[in-house]
């Protein structure tokens, strides 16, 4: 493996492994140098520690690039960013092929392989979208982004496990968090990523750059998705993350590419469902979609006076939540408990011309009863009458049900029939 690793950073080279992990690398223009064991390897007690016990390391968070053997000068300058961000202070130069030389403040230097910082498009419509570890959408509200208490600390840590599975994630004091595989493999995730302040809270999105929908997904087995299922989730997701790339795994965690190549994971658990929770309260959704849609005049423009309807009824179904809607009636909902999902503006809101159709069609056999029983009839009669008035009820989108019609049309048979054995018996008297 540590020969594996040096020749990676050194391709060409002979590379000879002692037993305490000394190692002699030999270069193809015949330089030799002589790398000590304890800049290459660290024991399992190092792992659980900030960094893992790495002097230098790669972010999670591979760059997308077009060509990984001739990386642009904005391709560079992003993975650059990216790798200064979870080494402070560093000195970072990113050559062509994305292999990357980083200096501590403190005069240490380690190079990182180009195929652990770039990724091609071919891997963003994919699980994990090419990174080896993942980040997860929802961020955590913390009160002091430099000085997290332990309580925010495990928040963290739990939602980036909940992404990770089985591996071993350490959250420092500033949010910085570094994940170790079950495999091995290391990243870290700058805490920027992973925090976000109350300020924040009242506002789109609620501070976080990919977001959940509300409405979870009812699913038959939350570990062996259908494919019918899984689109659900897809289309759920991509309407409140608008051109994003969405990938849904056989378990629903999905993961989330913005147009802007921000990528994140959001656990199975916040977006499914089983059939039976349906019956429990909000039917098994954290954040709950009021009934009523609100009427707006323009659905890409919502007027302050409309935002504060809808704000005011999504508010009712989930109160002591903070609810905040954009111009397109989108509501970000983040509860008293932090957690935070988004409802899509087509949930609630309608134009007048919504109002103005009729909510259901009669169905062919409906018309065919009611026409049959009106049939019956030698002539109408003003109940006939006044029932056909009312199947349609003009202008609201209201239809009465045929049913209706039928017991009306039954009603005055009955009637005429009474009417007719009382006259007989009057003429009898």
């Amino acid at each position: 493996m540590i020969e594996d690793k040096v020749k990676a950073v050194n391709p060409g080279s002979t590379v000879v492994v002692t037993n305490n992990g000394t190692t002699t690398v030999t270069t193809p223009s015949g330089k030799t140098a002589v790398i000590p064991g304890v800049d290459l390897t660290k024991t399992e007690k190092s792992v659980p520690t900030p960094n893992a016990g790495n002097d230098i390391v790669k972010p999670a968070d591979k760059t997308v690039v077009s060509d990984p053997n001739a990386l642009t000068p904005e391709e560079k300058k992003v993975i650059e960013d990216k790798v200064k961000a979870v080494n402070p202070g560093s000195t970072v130069v990113v050559a062509n092929n994305g292999t990357t030389t980083v200096t501590t403040p403190s005069g240490k230097t380690a190079v990182i392989p180009g195929v652990d910082l770039t990724k091609t498009e071919k891997s963003v419509p994919t699980p994990n979208a090419g990174n080896d570890i993942v980040k997860p959408a929802d961020k955590t509200v913390v009160s002091d982004p430099n000085a997290l208490t332990p309580e925010e600390k495990k928040v963290i840590e739990d939602k980036v496990k909940a992404v990770n599975p089985g591996s071993t994630v350490v959250v420092t004091n500033n949010g910085t968090t570094t994940v170790t595989t079950p495999s091995g493999k290391t990243a870290v995730i700058p805490g920027v990523d992973l925090t976000k302040t109350e300020k924040s809270v009242p506002t789109p999105n609620a501070g976080n750059d990919i977001v959940k929908p509300a409405d979870k997904t009812v699913v038959s087995d939350p570990n062996a998705l259908t494919p019918e299922e899984k689109k659900v989730i897809e289309d759920k997701v991509k309407a409140v993350n608008p051109g994003s790339i969405v990938v849904v795994t056989n378990n629903g965690t999905t993961t989330v590419t913005t147009p802007s190549g921000k990528t994140a994971v959001i656990p199975g658990v916040d977006l499914t469902k089983s059939g039976d929770i349906t019956t429990r309260p909000n039917e098994g959704n954290d954040i709950v979609t009021p009934a009523d849609k609100t009427v707006v005049s323009n659905p890409d423009a919502l007027t302050p006076e409309e935002k504060k309807v809808i704000e005011d009824k999504v508010k009712a179904v989930n109160p002591g939540s903070t609810v905040v809607v954009d111009d397109k009636g989108n509501a970000t909902v983040t509860t008293p408990s932090g957690k935070t999902a988004v409802i899509p503006g087509a949930d609630l809101t309608k134009t007048e011309e919504d109002v103005m159709k009729p909510s259901t069609a009669p169905s062919e056999s409906e018309s065919t009863l009611a026409s049959t029983s009106a049939d019956t009839l030698s002539s109408e009669t003003p109940s006939e009458s006044t029932g056909k008035s009312r199947q349609q009820l003009p202008n609201t989108g209201t239809e009465a049900s045929k049913s209706s019609v039928l017991l009306g049309a039954l009603a005055a048979v009955t009637g005429l029939g009474l009417f007719a054995k009382r006259r007989k018996r009057d003429d009898e008297e």
